[in-house]
């Protein structure tokens, strides 16, 4: 817990200078369905950004999984709504594909990996429409901060990550980062099938190839069942 604490603080420091934004990110996640090798899951989410700007999403994902080898493959359809008071509010639907990888580098040190396009349609209450299509690159290490035995009871994990959002730049019809995300989670087994996680999440981004200067936190919480 005491590394946790010293990079919260070195996160916040950093932040403390060029921070613009902050965010929630509250979020809950049930099994719909186990059938076989397929799995089906729902995911509530609040997000919501502070300030004079700020406004509220609320989302409700369906996702599906399934396994095949070492890969997983998994798909679903995201629900998104943003609003608020001084903002055009809309509706986004996101059907979305990708794939997951997951490799034990030690006996306690797991390397994640995911890769997901986005399809994003976008309906804006003043009649607009919008569509764009995002690639997302993850990738994340696990560390339990405890060795366990097979009798023990399962202690924190540690979890940090690395995610990637690719757009496509119109001008010059080439796919650019249009941002960055850096995890640092903590997760811990609260009961048998109940899963809470926390930490933050700091993100680089831009609105072209060359501004990539706005900053933003996000504190984060999740609850799996």
């Amino acid at each position: 817990m005491k590394y946790y604490i010293a990079l919260l603080t070195l996160f916040n420091f950093y932040f403390g200078v060029a921070q613009t934004e902050v965010f929630h990110d509250f979020s809950y996640e049930h099994r719909i369905h186990n059938y076989e090798e397929w799995l089906i899951y729902g995911e509530l989410e609040w997000k919501h950004l502070y300030g004079e700007e700020g406004w509220s999403r609320t989302s409700y994902d369906i996702k599906i999984e399934r396994e095949l080898g070492v890969l997983t493959f998994v798909g679903g359809l995201k629900n998104n709504y943003i609003f608020d008071a001084d903002i055009v509010n809309y509706w986004e639907i996101r059907p979305w594909l990708g794939f997951e990888l997951s490799n034990d580098i030690t006996h306690r040190l797991i390397l994640n990996q995911e890769l997901k396009g986005e399809f994003r349609n976008f309906f804006f209450n003043d009649d607009n429409y919008d569509f764009n299509f995002r690639t997302k690159f993850k990738v994340g290490l696990e560390y339990p901060l405890k060795y366990l035995e097979e009798d023990e009871k399962e202690d924190w994990i540690i979890c940090t990550e690395i995610e990637w959002f690719f757009l496509r730049n119109e001008e010059i019809n080439e796919r650019y980062i249009s941002s960055r995300e850096y995890s640092l989670l903590m997760s811990k087994k609260i009961c048998t099938d109940r899963v809470l996680t926390f930490g933050v999440r700091l993100e680089e981004y831009s609105n072209n190839l060359e501004n990539e200067n706005d900053k933003a936190i996000t504190v984060v919480a999740r609850l799996e069942i």
